[in-house]
This record gives C-alpha cells, sequence and structure tokens, in this order.
C-alpha cells in the first residue's frame, strides 16, 4: 500500500504546476503551498501505517522535495547563498509529532547563529485568517509568536526586552532578548533575537547569549516574593498558585524590559545586536 501512495505523491510534488498572468513569484509561492499542503494531508491519510524505513524515507523524499520547490521563491534575497545551501524549516509532515507546524521558510547556520528566511508573500499566506500587519510596527507579542513559530519546538520564547532599531527606509529591524525554555521560573536571557525586513524578505537570526548573565536584583525580587507567598500557603488551591505564577512571570518579564537598559551588562548587548545586524547579509 505505501508504494502505491509513494508513486502518487511522487508525481504530485514533481508535477504540480499553476500556469497565470499574474506575477510569477506569487505564482511560485502558491504552487509552494498546493505541494505542502497536499504532502501534509498524504501523510495524515497514512497516520496509521507503523512509522518504518520506508515511511521516514519517504517523509524525508517528501521535505526534500518541498525544500527545492521553495528555493524557487528566493529570487532577490539579500543572502545570496540561501537559495542554494539553505535547510527547509519544516521538520515533519506528521501532525502528530511535536515538532510539527513550523513556519515555511529555509535556515542556514552562520558565525554561531541561526538565520532564518522566508519571503514576505508565504508570511502573509501563513496568516492570511489571522494576518499580521508587517507595514506596520510589531508589538512585543507578536514578536514572540513569529520567534515561536519559526524556532520553537520543545520549549517557549518570552521577550524580556524588545525594541526596534534604528533602520533605513526600507527596512525595519526588531531586536529581542529573552528565554526559550520548558517552564517559567527564575530565568535569566539565554538567547538573542534580531528580525530584519527588507525588500519583500524576513529574516530572523537566533543567537545564543554565552557569557554568563547577573541577575537584575530588582526583577529577582519579584520571583522570590512570590515563592514565598506560595510555599508558605499550604491550603492554596493549584488552580490559585498557577494563575498567580502566571501573573507574577509577567511582572518579572516587564521588569526586564525597563531594568535592563540600566544595567552594565546590557551595554554588551547592545554591542552584540549590533553586531548580528551589520554582518547578517555578509
Amino acid at each position: 500500500m505505501l508504494k502505491t501512495y509513494s508513486f502518487f505523491i511522487f508525481i504530485f510534488l514533481f508535477s504540480c504546476q499553476i500556469k497565470s498572468k499574474n506575477n510569477q513569484n506569487t505564482i511560485t509561492e502558491i504552487a509552494y503551498f498546493h505541494a505542502r499542503n497536499h504532502a501534509i494531508k498524504f501523510f495524515s491519510n497514512i497516520s496509521n501505517e507503523p512509522y518504518n524505513d520506508q515511511l521516514y524515507q519517504q517523509e524525508k523524499d517528501s521535505l526534500l522535495t518541498l525544500e527545492k520547490k521553495l528555493r524557487k521563491c528566493y529570487k532577490g534575497s539579500k543572502i545570496q547563498n540561501i537559495a542554494k545551501k539553505g535547510q527547509i524549516n519544516l521538520q515533519t509532515l506528521l501532525k502528530n509529532e511535536p515538532n510539527f507546524g513550523k513556519m515555511d521558510g529555509l535556515t542556514i547556520s552562520k558565525d554561531s547563529m541561526n538565520i532564518f528566511c522566508t519571503p514576505q508573500k508565504i508570511f502573509n499566506i501563513i496568516y492570511k485568517k489571522n494576518p499580521i500587519r508587517l507595514d506596520k510596527i510589531l508589538s512585543s507579542n507578536q514578536f514572540e509568536k513569529i520567534i515561536n513559530h519559526v524556532f520553537a519546538i520543545d520549549a517557549c520564547y518570552t521577550n524580556f526586552y524588545f525594541t526596534p532599531l534604528a533602520s533605513s527606509k526600507n527596512q525595519k529591524i526588531y531586536a529581542s532578548i529573552g528565554n526559550a525554555s520548558q517552564d517559567i521560573g527564575l530565568f535569566e536571557p539565554n538567547y538573542i533575537y534580531i528580525m530584519i525586513l527588507s525588500d519583500g524578505f524576513i529574516y530572523i537570526t537566533e543567537k545564543q547569549i554565552v557569557k554568563p548573565f547577573n541577575k537584575i536584583k530588582k526583577c529577582a525580587a519579584i520571583w522570590e516574593e512570590f515563592n514565598h507567598q506560595i510555599y508558605s500557603n499550604d491550603s492554596m488551591a493549584i488552580e490559585n498558585k498557577m494563575q498567580i505564577e502566571n501573573a507574577v512571570w509577567k511582572k518579572y518579564c516587564d521588569c526586564f524590559q525597563i531594568e535592563l537598559k540600566n544595567e552594565k551588562q546590557f551595554k554588551h548587548l547592545k554591542i552584540e545586536m549590533h553586531k548580528i545586524v551589520s554582518s547578517i547579509f555578509i
């Protein structure tokens, strides 16, 4: 049965073409989504089949075929080798896998950072039902949503410090310092993310903060007070504790947004952010 399915998905992915008098770039991107959606549907229909070596190879081949289709959408990208060497950001076509649903685009590694790139037309198709207006200034929550869609698999990213950076007329640049983890708590920033919107493309860099981060006393005190109150009250319901914990986490993160720029260590982080911006297109 798998061989029959494999034959049809192979034919579809290689023969899916859309003819139109409209803009060719748009047609290329629509062709990619038709192929991608068909591939996901195909694997959904055989989700009850055992995930053996044959099915693994089918999924791998399908992702590589989609990758080739996606490369055709990168004409005009400022990262010249991404269309040749970039790897598809999708990690699986199986809906029941935890890393299913990552944002469509290509990624490369460079100078200890990961770079994701996607055409804005693809981004707009992805967010067609719930649009994120890239022509407007992004909010911190919108930025978080995008970062988690692109990179997160087994962790959730939270902005601790988010700001637009100075840019040219035809660009928008955003920077974020925050934490990616599976839980909330007295955590310190561990990642820097930079997003650049330029000439119809979205570029997002991910770089881990290697240098030890000194706690901000004012922010740490918010979380420590919460711990004292919670663990000294054994009668409080778990649901109430969780609600309070989430509220305190927000206060803790908001504290970073205000206080981080007043810290000596922010100077180093700011230099790192601008270094990333200046190096991404080199």
